[in-house]
């Protein structure tokens, strides 16, 4: 029947079979007669008989024509244009950062058609060379933009027929071209293109003329490090186009677009500035500015805007006005036609029938259609649709996903907000005035503080927020807590893998198939797909929903047929992650297991932790037996034995050695440990090896087999030779792109092959850290450190800090170099016969297993048959001990910990891998202390802004939920992949039962029957668990809560809970509010929770008693966590997670960096999950100390103002006048013809000492620049060169202050003065490491959160030298460097930029009064002048204005 309607299978699904022929009659959801249907095969123009109507001709014309479009082509035509910040990824995937807004294109709301060409450049193009396909997406062809123009207008349709085809616009536009070369010469663009070994290059015959192209860089991919994702040495295939960059809006925007200086990359931050106030104030907020003096084109028309751009292309400064001209912000759920006017591409009007009706219709579009729809499509649904839509257009569009996933994160997070403000009992009508007059700590505040908390916290059913993530780490923690309690099954194995999109065969005939069902496509393309990479290739970038759909399915698949059989998995928590720097999907999760395999090791841990706890115990009965307070007290003041934690066995070690006896009794206690330990260690591996086979082992024949370079020779391994295999000759063996059956008579090879691909590891600066070691310092080794930076150490040695890198994944100290040429610098692992167990920081064992190779990554034999990077680490939990009673179980633990062995205690290793894991997984963590203040910051700023008095509560959530997608970053694949339905998280016990317990006091908990006649609500709150509770059956009743919930709250089906809203993390000595809800939840009761006090006094004294009953069923996970605190144990080092995990990636678009953002990282509902400890011997109260060190022989009654002299406490402050009177003096004299220039170390900080690529490129960069200033002042040049606005981005160690100190030494140098330069930074200790002020004390500026609120103004001052000597410090200044920039919030720049221009530029000198100052009455010389044509430009034409520091590092305090 579903045949005979012609209707797919989502529809067919809406309703019974039965009646599938009576909702026809009304149209289902996705049905044509509902404004939706399949996209029909459109017939070639040329094949319609002359008969064809004519409407159906245009039609089918203007199909094809927009279905040609380029994006240069769709942006000439589009109406509304979105504003998106993109992010260029590897691989050539495209990315989203911070918010995307819709506005319309200027002229009357976008009526004016087409957009001017310098209004449509916002894509830079990568273009490969060699290949037989055209760059299409820079291409243009007016004939084509002017007859889509005129067919979509005569189409008469509400979205196309108000619009006006401007001849002059469209004069503007060449016959046919490229948009770079069009516009190259006048804004700088280049394109650029990939040779055949990937390399970029610049094409010369698209260079511009600018002499800022020369010189230009290969324009560099933004990657996790090196890390270049699966298979790294078969990923050299890349897309014939990729999306470099977009233009962003901005009133003055400062621009970074990695290297290409194409197109400028607006920054988001000036957006934000339009999008949180009216745009209408803000886009006309130069009004007033003066006409620009421009000159006019050869069209007699202003030409393009001129982009300021650093040398690297880096940097680069628009006005808003020049970059896209807008009309005002659309509301894309509400305009009619939104998406069609801002998509023409993907929703083409099309002239067909519905109900025997022939007329022109838009399909598709969400808001709106001819007239009402026979049944609603909610939002989300529609999103869905779109990415599986019957021509693929939507799913393959550049950017149409990327928009529509960051408008639905918005829809949905406003949503939220709603709900909760509609909900939260606030007056919904107060206002921001309202708010702002309330006074601190105002009931009012109170409730808008609740409010938001509310807010944020409902923010968790919106995935990809930072919310999201952290309950789902909570609800894995629950997971795990009810996996151990309930189901008495323990963490075994941790399991990662991502998808080779670039190897499977698998994807590549899914895609063939996939686009042989799809309309509209090229015939040929599905064959293509199968023998051309570069089609496959282009289909992988295209359909990322199929991409990353299929790796989900492929995992379920794995999981099933690999990972239960083989493993023994049966039980596992999952999280999909995306790279944020190549956007590529992968997982994450952790897996119990009923292998038997798996119980055995467990048992011979167990073994192991029981001779340790017995050896251990000895050596403390010798200490319990032996210490005296008498002899002892001073070395030990507390008793050795007495002290248990991961570092104390130090102490019991250094006691022994005090007396013969005791030594004997530590050799006796390490060779018992030895003993188990190799025991276990041999057991665990025979089994790890026999069953999952575990290893670290090459299989392939060395050397032929290998890759260089080889391993060290001190470590026992074959060095690197010429028979060794190049990286090259493994990426043209193509390995993982074979079947499996064309290798199925050489496996051998294949698995040797697959282990160079995929399993061997090489150091990046993904898994690279940085870290810093003490070193004994010698003058003739060490010659290039600074004698200031070295110190003395307590020997009286000469010693320094070092800095190295150290991988993160254990395999050693990052190499100084590497002679084999692969650029791998890994050290490697020394080589391992036997295998071991080893106990990391936290004393969690891990196991080592045998290797043969420096750079194997160790794992079970799984890997080979997945085909891609995967990874399965062993978790090595012991069985429980179970010990004759509590007290003996906390000796034990005591013990373990003591040893450094704690993770043998079964129950302490659980907490260490969930704190491991749980938080690698959901990259969740500890909320931010600081939420609240963050938060209130945040309200602050939006109540006092100009214009808001009127705004309400809903506007002020709206703003807090704004910013939580403003802060995230989004990759294509993620969008695709979740607007197409896809599942973020994967649990397969089901979701946890979340029950907040704050909601009822438990005082009333003997209040909640229902009443009669009333119905009883069976919903899982904590009054209706309490209620069921108190009924239950008393064949249950010695179940607790947790169990009994767990096992009864539904029939025949588990229940993992989730109980939240108490403060779970305990203390020592316990405090009540811990013991009262731990008995609660964990003791049986039958009427009121005030029955587990027994006969106690307080919850705190019925606890500790509980605890140390034999029936006691307090989970083992409370009770370590009471221990661990008892015992003052530290929290859990997540560092060491890495080696299990593996290290979190770089930059995300949401961020630890990778997912955390303190502005919203509040604290949930569940408790705080760190380790609070609390131990009175590690404080100490210095009040009494301080006062008794005091001299106490003054006699009573001294007179303390003897010998006080007003001289001596003013002299610092006249010291400081006179000095700064002096100097001010001696800048206006200018007296610098005689004066010996002052250089920064001049053998460290010279041109000759650049390192880096980077540092290089600035010092030439910069000699370049003074050159050119030189030839002009000497009359070879006629115009002055350009002014130098450069940006400077790098992470801490990578030169900033050598660059800076050596550029201020080359302009002292080369001018020949002391005053050629100036250097400042927001701080004190900053400017002191650059020899230089702070930006306040400089230029006078200032300070104070009041004075940044003020616009900048002219400098007063009733002191003339004051001012003369800022004027002519800065008249003289050459270069100008500003280091940490990112503790420079935007009033502050404003500020710099304000004195810079008006400080320079010809004018009076202005006391306060208003008055002038006359330069020869006030002993001031006449000030150097700056022609009016240099005063003019930006900073007031200082030649070289530098901009350095870390945008990951401080924000600006106080300031946006």
């Amino acid at each position: 029947m579903a045949e005979e309607v012609a209707v797919c299978a989502k529809c067919y699904y809406e309703v019974k079979p039965d009646n599938v022929e009576m909702e026809m009659d009304l149209g289902y959801k996705f049905s044509e007669r509902n404004g939706y249907g399949t996209v029909p095969s459109v017939p070639c123009l040329e094949l319609l008989p002359a008969t064809t109507d004519a409407n159906v001709r245009r039609s089918v014309q203007l199909h094809e024509l927009l279905s040609s479009f380029t994006p240069v082509e769709e942006a000439a035509i589009r109406r509304i244009t979105p504003l998106a910040s993109i992010v260029k990824l590897a691989h050539g995937n495209i990315g989203t950062k911070g918010n995307i807004s819709c506005v319309w294109q200027q002229s009357s709301l976008g009526t004016v058609l087409p957009n001017l060409p310098q209004d449509c450049r916002f894509i830079v193009i990568v273009r490969q060379q060699g290949t037989s396909s055209q760059l299409k997406s820079t291409k243009f062809n007016r004939a084509k933009i002017q007859l889509a123009l005129q067919l979509l207008k005569e189409t008469g349709l509400e979205a196309w027929s108000d619009i006006e085809i401007s001849e002059h616009n469209l004069n503007q536009w060449p016959e046919s071209g490229d948009l770079c070369d069009h516009l190259s010469q006048q804004l700088n663009l280049v394109v650029l293109e990939r040779d055949e070994e990937g390399e970029l290059y610049v094409a010369e015959d698209n260079v511009g003329q600018d002499n800022n192209n020369s010189g230009a860089e290969p324009v560099q991919v933004l990657r996790d490090g090196n890390d270049i994702g699966p298979a790294p040495l078969q990923n050299d295939v890349v897309p014939d186009e990729v999306y470099e960059a977009v233009v962003n809006i901005g009133e003055q925007s400062e621009v970074g677009a990695e290297n290409a200086l194409l197109a400028a990359d607006a920054v988001n931050d000036a957006v934000q500035r339009i999008r949180g106030t009216n745009p209408t104030s803000q886009l006309n907020a130069n009004a007033n500015d003066p006409p620009p003096t421009t000159p006019l084109n050869v069209n007699g028309l202003p030409p393009p805007p001129q982009p300021q751009l650093n040398a690297n292309g880096t940097e680069a400064t628009f006005q808003q006005r020049d970059v896209l001209p807008t009309d005002g912000f659309v509301n894309m759920n509400t305009t009619r036609y939104a998406w069609a006017r801002a998509f023409p591409t993907v929703f083409i009007p099309r002239y067909a029938s519905i109900n025997g009706e022939m007329c022109w219709r838009i399909f598709h579009d969400w808001t709106a259609w001819e007239g009402p729809r026979d049944k609603d499509v909610d939002f989300n649904s529609w999103c869905e649709y779109q990415m599986w839509r019957s021509d693929g257009v939507p799913a393959s569009h550049p950017t149409f996903a990327l928009v529509l996933y960051n408008h639905k994160l918005k829809n949905s997070l406003q949503g939220q907000g709603r709900f909760v403000v509609q909900n939260s009992g606030v007056d919904m009508t107060t206002t921001c005035e309202d708010i702002r007059n309330a006074p601190p700590g105002h009931q009012l505040r109170k409730q808008i503080d609740n409010l938001l908390k509310a807010a944020h916290i409902h923010t968790a059913n919106v995935p990809g927020t930072d919310a999201y993530w952290r309950a789902r780490y909570h609800e894995f923690k629950a997971t795990s807590l009810y996996q151990s309690e309930v189901d008495d099954k323990t963490a075994a194995f941790f399991h990662t893998a991502s998808i080779a999109e670039y190897h499977d065969y698998n994807l590549r005939l899914l895609l063939s198939k996939y686009t042989k069902n799809l309309t509209n496509v090229p015939e040929d393309l599905p064959d293509r797909i199968l023998t051309d990479q570069s089609a496959f290739t282009a289909a992988v970038q295209s359909y990322k929903q199929i991409v990353t759909h299929y790796f989900a399915s492929k995992l379920e698949i794995w999981f099933a047929l690999f990972m239960k059989p083989v493993m023994g998995v049966d039980q596992t928590t999952l999280s999909k992650e995306f790279a944020p720097t190549r956007g590529g999907i992968h997982t994450h999760s952790t897996n119990t297991s009923s292998h038997p395999a798996v119980a055995k090791f467990q048992e011979y841990l167990r073994d192991y932790a029981e001779s340790a706890d017995n050896a251990f115990q000895l050596v403390n009965q010798f200490i319990e037996n032996t210490y005296s307070s008498t002899l002892h007290a001073g070395d030990f003041p507390t008793q050795p034995h007495t002290v248990f934690h991961n570092k104390s066995h130090e102490a019991r070690k250094e006691f022994c050695s005090k007396t013969r006896d005791g030594e004997k009794v530590w050799s006796d206690y390490e060779m018992e440990l030895a003993r188990a330990h190799n025991e276990c260690s041999m057991k665990v591996g025979s089994v790890l090896q026999s069953d999952f086979g575990y290893n670290a082992c090459h299989t392939g024949n060395p050397p032929s087999d290998w890759v260089k370079p080889g391993g060290l020779p001190d470590q026992g391994y074959r060095p690197t030779s010429d028979d060794m295999q190049r990286s090259q000759d493994i990426k043209e063996r193509r390995e993982l792109k074979k079947q499996k059956w064309q290798s199925e008579l050489r496996l051998f090879e294949r698995n040797a092959n697959y282990i160079n691909h995929v399993c061997t590891h090489k150091c990046s600066d993904y898994c690279l850290k940085e870290k810093m070691r003490q070193q004994l310092f010698n003058a003739d080794l060490h010659a290039d450190i600074n004698p200031r930076d070295t110190y003395e150490a307590s020997s009286g040695e000469m010693m320094f800090k070092s800095k190295f890198y150290d991988c993160r994944m254990g395999f050693g100290e990052k190499l100084p170099y590497d002679h084999s040429g692969e650029n791998n610098f890994t050290r490697g692992i020394p080589p391992r016969i036997k295998p071991n167990i080893k106990f990391d920081d936290n004393g969690q064992p891990k196991y080592e297993a045998v290797r043969n190779h420096p750079r194997r990554v160790q794992g079970p034999h799984a890997a080979s048959y997945f085909g891609a990077n995967t990874d399965t680490q062993v978790l090595l939990v012991a069985n429980k001990v179970y010990p004759t009673d509590r007290i003996a179980h906390e000796n034990l633990s005591n013990n373990l910990v003591a040893a450094g062995l704690g993770g043998l205690d079964h129950n302490n290793s659980l907490h260490i891998l969930v704190e491991y894991l749980t938080k690698y997984k959901t990259k969740g963590g500890a909320s931010s202390k600081v939420w609240e203040t963050a938060s209130r910051s945040i309200t602050e700023e939006y109540v006092n802004r100009n214009g808001n008095n009127e705004k309400t509560i809903l506007s002020l959530v709206g703003r807090h939920m704004g910013e939580i997608t403003n802060s995230m970053s989004v990759p294509k694949d993620q969008a695709c992949f979740c607007l197409a339905g896809g599942k973020m998280t994967r649990n397969t016990i089901g979701s946890t039962f979340k029950c907040s317990v704050n909601a009822t006091d438990l005082s009333s908990l003997g209040a909640t029957e229902a009443g009669e006649g009333e119905a009883v609500d069976s919903s899982f709150t904590w009054d209706n668990v309490v209620r069921r509770y108190k009924t239950r059956p008393d064949a249950t009743e010695d179940l607790n809560v947790y169990h009994w919930v767990a096992k009864c709250w539904r029939s025949n089906k588990r229940t993992p809970p989730q109980f939240f809203g108490y403060d779970n993390t305990p203390t020592w000595p316990l405090s009540e509010t811990f013991s009262k809800w731990t008995l609660t939840l964990y003791r049986p009761w039958r009427q009121s929770p005030d029955e587990t006090k027994a006969n106690h006094e307080s919850f705190k004294a019925a606890l500790e008693d509980y605890l140390c009953q034999q029936d006691c069923r307090v989970p083992d996970r409370v009770l370590n966590a009471i221990l661990r605190v008892k015992r003052g144990e530290m929290g859990v080092n997540a560092e060491e997670s890495e080696a299990i995990g593996g290290a979190p990636n770089a930059y995300t678009p949401t961020t630890d960096q990778e997912r955390r953002n303190a502005t919203h990282d509040l604290a949930g509902e569940a408790a705080n999950i760190s380790d609070r400890a609390s131990n009175d011997e590690e404080f100490e109260d210095m009040t009494d100390e301080l006062f008794n060190r005091l001299r106490s022989d003054a006699p009573v009654g001294h007179n303390w103002s003897d010998n006080y002299s007003v001289e001596i406490r003013d002299s610092l402050r006249s010291t400081a006048k006179d000095y700064y009177e002096r100097q001010r003096q001696r800048t206006i004299d200018g007296n610098t013809e005689h004066e010996q220039l002052e250089l920064f170390d001049e053998h460290i900080y010279q041109p000759r000492n650049a390192k880096t690529d980077g540092q290089k490129f600035l010092v030439y960069h910069n000699l370049y620049h003074h050159y050119l200033r030189v030839q002009h002042k000497q009359g070879h040049l006629h115009h002055p060169p350009p002014t130098q606005l450069v940006k400077v981005e790098g992470l801490p160690g990578v030169g900033k202050t050598f660059i800076i100190l050596t550029l201020r030494n080359i302009a002292r140098r080369i001018e020949g003065r002391n005053n050629a330069d100036l250097a400042s930074t927001p701080t004190g200790c900053s400017a002191f490491l650059i020899h230089g002020s702070t930006h306040y004390r400089l230029l006078s500026i200032s300070a104070g959160k009041k004075e940044m609120k003020k616009p900048p103004t002219t400098k007063t001052s009733s002191n003339a030298l004051e001012v003369a000597a800022l004027t002519t410090r800065l008249r003289n200044c050459e270069i100008h460097l500003m280091d940490e920039d990112s503790m420079n919030g935007r009033p502050l720049f404003a500020h710099i930029t304000n004195r810079h221009c008006h400080t320079r530029r010809e004018g009076q000198v202005i006391d306060q009064e208003g008055n002038s100052i006359n330069p020869a009455t006030s002993g001031i010389h006449s000030l150097p002048i700056i022609p009016q044509n240099i005063a003019t430009r930006p900073h007031g034409g200082i030649p070289m204005v530098y901009s350095l520091g870390d945008c990951n590092q401080l924000p600006p305090v106080g300031m946006a």
